[in-house]
């Protein structure tokens, strides 16, 4: 993104933000990486397995799980629970070998989280409750949390690359690659290419060093009677001095993020394994400290739920490459991921061979964790029990892990203390670091 671009999107904020400060660190500022799996995928493909469970009553669970899609004329295409250092998953070798790739790779790095309730059945209810722990989709995300408060002297504190992210009142801090990878254009106008019948004198204009150099003392006066007519020593400065900020922040942006996102193609959607590329990259670089990325996979199976079978395959085979590069860059002991859902999908499939809504799900932690392990539980219908949230262990006077308690022991696992931000959560711990 060039100098004048950001001059003209900042000069557009007529009145300021209100930006909340900087809450005091719990602990070590790791990264934190969220990759987002939209849609709702079926847990009982891989993280929650059902095939061998039973009701109360002995009776087998009513759940249709990826065990339905067998194929009987093939004695390779065969659902088994495997432990992976402590970690039960359902694997298939036929249709989702690198489920189990992973898992032999990473299990020691791995934390998986099972039950976390969502309270909701709606997909932009869901995304919220599990990206900003709350039910406003003006709060801030996670990432864009964890950026904020430790990036302070980086160009950006989080980067989205997932097109899923929520900055809210911290957008000041945060910058998006764009769905279609628009940044590219930014950082080099000429890759958007020329208009189809564009005049032979495209484009009509092309400012000159001396015209940037114009525009940012124009921004520095209208910061300056910003300032003079609304400032009040609080949320309105810091506001101002964000605006301020980004002609620097906007050069350190260029300088060190260039060589990573020059080959961004402006029209293409990154796939999984290219976001870890770039993410790895921007960690490295000192870009950014948190980023969010999409596992490019339609989960909502409303329709053939089979279909996850080679959604999982895909996005293991990604995950695979993030672990891979942060681990070649000295980036996974200081770096938390959280893959994570909006929510799973119903026990039973519907008439459409598909799977509708369902409100507990789980999610998969990596890196500075404590690996190895398992939190929470649900119960034959796939519903969420209570567990003691400081430990992770299911315990029938414990509490449910809720969406908010579950956010809140990620903020604390990078090195937040989410009472600044998620005030009276008690946090899950299940997953930090003995």
């Amino acid at each position: 993104m060039r100098r004048r671009d950001l001059l003209l999107a900042a000069a557009a904020l007529g009145v300021p933000m209100p930006v909340l400060g900087r809450s005091r660190a719990a602990g070590d500022a790791r990264h934190l990486v969220v990759v987002f799996a939209e849609g709702g995928w079926d847990v009982t493909f891989c993280f929650d397995p059902k095939l061998s469970c039973t009701s109360p009553d002995g009776a087998p669970c009513p759940v249709e799980g990826p065990e339905v899609d067998e194929d009987p004329e093939d004695p390779e295409d065969r659902e088994a629970v495997q432990t992976f250092a402590g970690i039960p998953i359902v694997v298939n070798d036929r249709k989702r070998p690198s489920v189990r790739r992973f898992f032999e790779r990473w299990a020691g790095s791995a934390h998986v989280v099972n039950g976390i309730w969502s309270g909701s059945i709606a997909h932009v209810p869901c995304r919220y409750r599990m990206l900003t722990a709350t039910q406003d989709g003006r709060a801030p995300d996670m990432a864009t949390i964890a950026g904020y408060a430790h990036g302070a002297g980086l160009p950006l504190g989080s980067v989205d690359l997932s097109g899923w992210s929520i900055a809210g009142p911290l957008a000041a801090s945060s910058g998006r690659l764009g769905a279609s990878s628009q940044l590219a254009g930014l950082l080099d106008p000429s890759a958007l290419g020329t208009p189809v019948n564009a005049p032979s004198d495209y484009p009509f204009f092309e400012p000159h060093p001396d015209d940037d150099a114009l525009l940012e003392a124009w921004v520095r006066r209208r910061a300056d009677g910003l300032r003079g007519r609304f400032g009040d020593g609080g949320a309105n400065d810091r506001a101002i001095d964000d605006l301020v900020a980004s002609l620097d922040r906007g050069d350190a942006f260029r300088e060190r993020a260039e060589p990573v996102l020059g080959a961004l193609s402006v029209g293409r959607t990154s796939s999984l394994a290219e976001q870890a590329d770039i993410a790895v990259e921007l960690l490295t670089r000192g870009v950014c400290h948190a980023v969010t990325l999409d596992t490019r996979e339609r989960w909502d199976t409303h329709d053939a739920n089979a279909g996850q079978h080679a959604m999982y395959q895909r996005t293991f085979a990604g995950l695979d490459r993030l672990m891979a590069g942060l681990s070649d860059a000295g980036l996974l002991d200081r770096t938390v991921v959280a893959v994570v859902s909006e929510m799973t999908r119903t026990p039973l499939r519907n008439a459409a061979t598909g799977k509708d809504h369902w409100g507990h799900g789980s999610a998969l932690l990596l890196g500075a964790v404590r690996g190895g392990a398992v939190s929470g539980a649900t119960d034959q219908q796939v519903e969420s029990l209570p567990m003691e949230l400081s430990t992770g262990e299911p315990h029938p006077d414990g509490r449910l892990c809720r969406y908010d308690a579950f956010c809140a022991g990620l903020l604390e696992l990078v090195g937040v203390d989410p009472e600044g931000w998620l005030p009276g959560v008690v946090p899950f711990r299940g997953a930090h670091p003995v």
